[in-house]
């Protein structure tokens, strides 16, 4: 979870920035973290083989979904879709 409500800042001493602001930075920290971005444009070209990529597949369908490239109730989400531990 990335929300600054819940869990504090990121890495960050700047507390006067925008929340909405700070939100967007904190996420794309976050899924770049996840899914390097490099990779990630790479994969939105062909997501039909993600298996073939060297990633964690709930952090990549999360990203596709959330990004509005595939639906939370995808097949491709559903299968993908790992509980973290």
């Amino acid at each position: 979870d990335y929300n600054r409500a819940k869990n504090g800042s990121i890495v960050s001493n700047f507390d006067d920035i925008d929340t909405e602001d700070y939100e967007l930075k904190a996420d794309s920290t976050a899924f770049n973290w996840m899914v390097d971005e490099k990779l990630y444009e790479i994969i939105k070209k062909n997501i039909i083989n993600i298996d073939k990529y060297d990633c964690i597949k709930s952090f990549v369908v999360y990203r596709l979904a959330n990004d509005k490239i595939i639906s939370y109730s995808s097949k491709l989400y559903q299968i993908n879709n790992g509980v973290l531990f």
